[in-house]
């Protein structure tokens, strides 16, 4: 048979834009950590959001406790969440809105 073509390299240049998977619109601390039997909530939101939802959940995946905080406009919001009814050791925290999700890890002293 006979020879194939070399392969010629591509030399146009590759354009890739990034993909924005979540806003980085709002920040959530959680103290005291290691818990105990509550955690305060200390969300910043830069802007307004929709549904603001706050979960804990078991390793498992399990929801163990479940608050709605409705619709809220920008600003520092702070709530408290009491855990004596929780008998899980490590938790997880999701607070979501309408624009993003930020999962916390929670250590719980028993």
């Amino acid at each position: 048979g006979s020879p194939g073509k070399a392969y010629q390299p591509c030399n146009e240049p590759v354009v890739s834009a990034p993909v924005v998977m979540a806003i980085n619109n709002f920040d959530v601390k959680v103290f005291p950590i290691p818990a105990n039997d509550f955690i305060d909530l200390e969300i910043m939101l830069e802007d307004d959001v929709e549904n603001c939802d706050v979960k804990i959940y078991n390793l498992m995946g399990s929801e163990l406790k479940s608050v709605s905080l409705g619709n809220l406009r920008a600003g520092l919001y702070e709530h408290h969440i009491e855990l004596a009814d929780i008998h899980e050791s490590m938790l997880i925290l999701k607070v979501s809105t309408n624009r993003d999700i930020k999962t916390i890890k929670i250590m719980k002293l028993k």
